[in-house]
């Protein structure tokens, strides 16, 4: 235990140095030697020795504390109620990958229509429900009664499914009681003796849920419609309807489309069609209705199989795949910042999204007043949410066997283990990518080009360019070049022009 701990925080001290990565990936070494003891728990086999390049090792020893009876696949139906930005992502990824080899069928948000949003517009008729991609297609999709009504009346069909319930779209507490009363018909079906029904969701804790929203979210917008939402974080949470975006997500309120405040257009329009009135409600909520309303969400989430915070996300995780018999339950987290950074800092510098450049920056620690102010002011009923779930957690854990909460904290240790490398890896190769230059020269548009001498060479769709050689510096760093690149748009199928401008020589 003192090894982990020192290489532990030994290797955060390092990732903060340009030098730290490459000496990091020795003392994981020791600290991966402390996650798995060289005298395995009883009823384990003893951990082979590290392949550090395969990584193979760490893997069989986190599957190997899978349930026993997950060796033979399983019939079950897994719903999760994927709250925005509370590592649903990362639960429906890993089935994603697990689809063929596991033989399950993985409905994503907008595959199953819950709440009809254009009940005029007829649906496509299907013979069976697939788990094809109909991102929020609502003609090409199957409606959960469909779904329900053919699970029913043929219990070979989607034995094993797993389906994706997203809060905000499809999230208001009269469906999702009326989905988990149709669960509870699917438990005693004739035909689907054994097989698991489960129903779950995870909630994260407020103050960082509402700054991943703003990060993955609100930024982009801002960059777009500064108007609308603001220029910087403080401008964003400065109106009085921006308040406890956690609950009032889980009750099923589209918070997400709220501007600084209600656009003339969408008030005229709410005036005139009372079905779409909902848009004015969310400005006019108050924090006190919200947690007026926290009693009957409680009641909701109570009914739920498996309800967790993001904070014990390893512990659902190892309990859902106990349940559903899963045979691969070592996962990878996705959509985590750094990861957005690494695919941000590979794409092409000469070809940036133009709200990229402009956008305000990622919000990371808030400051003590910050965080003080917004949960005093802000969140109240999403502390409160957040409390009765952490403690209706710690009592699931509670109830749990001896030799299942011994398998939870050993699960723990490998995965954070494996959370570590992936991260320092992650750290190694977005620093590789930042400090590598780029070999390029200041570009000019086709037509100075013309008025030169140089050759004229075919460019990035279909532009003509050439380099030219005016200004004697050659390699550019990508910070450089995201600072003095213009981006100019045609009105074709997205034809870029792109003029380079050198500092120092003014803002053509």
């Amino acid at each position: 235990a003192f090894a982990c701990w020192t290489a532990r925080w030994i290797w955060r001290m390092l990732a903060l140095s340009p030098t730290g990565p490459m000496v990091a990936s020795a003392l994981s070494v020791l600290h991966l030697a402390a996650a798995l003891p060289g005298v395995p728990p009883a009823g384990e086999r003893a951990v082979p020795p590290i392949n550090w390049g395969a990584r193979q090792p760490l893997h069989d020893a986190i599957v190997r504390l899978r349930a026993p009876q997950a060796a033979e696949p399983q019939c079950f139906t897994a719903v999760l109620f994927h709250v925005e930005k509370c590592a649903g992502t990362s639960i429906r990824r890993h089935f994603l990958r697990l689809r063929e080899q596991e033989g399950i069928e993985v409905y994503r948000q907008g595959s199953i229509v819950f709440e009809r949003r254009w009940p005029e517009e007829a649906l496509v008729p299907h013979t069976r429900c697939s788990d094809g991609p109909s991102w929020f297609n609502e003609r090409l999709s199957c409606t959960w009664g469909q779904w329900l009504g053919e699970t029913l009346r043929h219990p070979e069909w989607h034995r094993r499914a797993f389906i994706e319930m997203g809060a905000m779209t499809s999230g208001r507490m009269e469906t999702v009681e009326g989905v988990l009363r149709d669960l509870d018909r699917l438990r005693s079906a004739p035909g689907r003796e054994g097989c698991h029904v489960v129903s779950l969701a995870l909630f994260r804790e407020p103050v960082a849920h509402f700054v991943s929203l703003y990060n993955y979210f609100v930024i982009n917008k801002q960059a777009r419609n500064p108007e609308g939402y603001g220029r910087t974080f403080e401008e964003y949470v400065q109106p009085a309807h921006v308040h406890n975006y956690l609950s009032r997500l889980a009750m099923g309120e589209q918070v997400l489309l709220m501007q600084r405040r209600l656009p003339p257009r969408a008030l005229a329009r709410a005036a005139s069609a009372p079905e779409l009135a909902w848009r004015k409600r969310l400005y006019e909520q108050t924090p006190e209705q919200v947690e007026a309303r926290l009693p009957r969400l409680f009641r909701l989430l109570d009914r739920l199989d498996l309800v967790a915070p993001v904070e014990r996300f390893d512990e659902l995780f190892l309990l859902l795949c106990d349940r559903v018999g899963l045979r691969d339950i070592h996962y990878v987290l996705v959509n985590t910042m750094d990861t957005k950074r690494l695919r941000e800092s590979r794409r092409d510098p000469l070809k940036p999204r133009p709200w990229v450049i402009d956008r305000p920056p990622r919000v990371g620690n808030l400051t003590a007043a910050t965080r003080a102010w917004l949960e005093k002011e802000r969140m109240r009923a999403d502390l409160r949410l957040h409390a009765r779930v952490a403690a209706r957690w710690a009592e699931v854990i509670r109830r749990q066997p001896r030799e299942v909460r011994r398998r939870l904290r050993r699960f723990e240790e490998l995965m954070r283990t494996s959370r570590e490398l992936d991260r320092n890896q992650t750290q190694r190769t977005f620093l590789r990518v930042q400090q590598s230059p780029v070999e390029t020269r200041p570009w000019v548009l086709a037509e100075e080009a013309a008025a030169g001498i140089l050759p004229r060479r075919r460019g990035p769709y279909g532009a003509r360019y050439h380099r030219s050689q005016a200004d004697p510096r050659s390699v550019v760093t990508i910070e450089d070049f995201a600072q003095t690149v213009h981006v100019g748009w045609s009105t074709g199928w997205a034809r870029r022009f792109v003029r380079y401008q050198p500092p120092g020589r003014g803002s053509g």
